[in-house]
């Protein structure tokens, strides 16, 4: 019950950040980057935006992985037939088997190519789709083909070759704009492509800090825009703790969001055997802060949270920052 509390504070946590920094924007991507090769997305391929509902990554020495699952209501098949013929027309692929994408479902049509980055990687991708919509998993990993793969023809935008477009482009701080720091805990990713990834619509994240902490740009008129619904979804979500069980009252400062109460009883207040207590801190320690990034307080977006036992009166206080920093390292 306690692993299951655990991993439900991280996964709520990923949502949370989604939703705070502006959507999926993993949609609007026009390649993934899967140990420095560029692996285009089904938005470049088709020129259009298709739904993403999760994104996982993980890696070791050895390999790395991005799976990515679109839900798509209609079309998966042509969808699919387009972005694989692009893989082996355009992007060095060689398809492993034949592939058919007219049925209703198919799994495992896998394309392979030797990693522009080294030669002794190999970059797969493999395509599952059903009516529901259509997962990409993208592997790269030490290996080899006995395929003899050449180069494809000569495209000056596409990452790798000679005179390349980076497929993220950081404008220029002009006298509208504005450069915001962001606390590593509150970035909404673990690097910097997954935070410009998740970064919200008219944001570019410019670069990362040596303490961690990220540059946002942006038209001071969005930084006004961010401000105001960063401060309707604190509102939202620290009004939602008042139905977790065990609480009694919720305040908070309505301006800046810099200080937070919880009054609860006894059990919700004594956080080693309480998820509820756990889940309710991480939420209120990304929403309210994210006010403060808005505002521009940069390292200094910092939440003060009191927790009140009110059947003993015995009071504790925790920072945002200490919590998310004892959470997640």
């Amino acid at each position: 019950m306690i692993i299951g509390g655990a991993a439900a504070v991280v996964i709520i946590g990923v949502i949370l950040l989604i939703v705070l920094l502006g959507g999926n924007s993993y949609e609007s991507l026009e390649y993934f980057d899967v140990g420095g090769d560029m692996i285009p997305s089904v938005f470049y391929v088709l020129g259009e935006k298709r739904s993403i509902s999760s994104v996982d990554t993980s890696s070791s020495k050895k390999s790395e992985k991005m799976v990515i699952q679109y839900s798509v209501d209609k079309k998966q098949g042509d969808d699919m037939e387009e972005y694989a013929q692009a893989l082996v027309d355009d992007y060095d692929f060689i398809a492993m088997d034949e592939y058919d994408f007219s049925g209703k479902s198919g799994k495992k049509f896998e394309f392979v190519k030797v990693s522009d980055e080294d030669d002794d990687f190999i970059v797969s991708v493999s395509i599952d789709f059903d009516s529901k919509g259509y997962k990409l998993t993208i592997t790269r990993q030490e290996g080899t083909t006995d395929t003899n793969i050449s180069g494809g023809p000569d495209d000056p935008d596409k990452p790798g070759d000679d005179n390349t477009n980076s497929p993220y482009d950081v404008p220029p701080l002009t006298e509208n704009d504005v450069d915001l720091i962001v606390s590593k805990y509150l970035a909404g990713g673990n690097t910097l492509d997954e935070v410009r990834a998740n970064a919200p619509d008219g944001v570019a994240v410019v670069d990362q800090n040596p303490d961690g902490s990220y540059i946002f740009r942006m038209s001071k008129d969005r930084q006004q825009e961010l401000l105001e619904v960063s401060k309707q979804m604190a509102e939202i979500i620290l009004d939602s703790i008042w139905d977790f069980d065990g609480v009694v009252m919720v305040a908070w400062d309505p301006e800046g969001f810099s200080a937070c109460s919880v009054i609860a009883e006894q059990a919700f207040y004594e956080a080693d055997n309480n998820v509820n207590y756990s889940l309710a801190i991480m939420i209120i320690a990304q929403a309210a802060p994210l006010v403060q990034v808005y505002m521009g307080f940069g390292l200094d977006s910092i939440t003060s949270i009191e927790l009140v036992n009110v059947d003993t009166d015995e009071s504790k206080v925790i920072t945002s920052e200490e919590f998310l920093a004892e959470l997640f390292g």
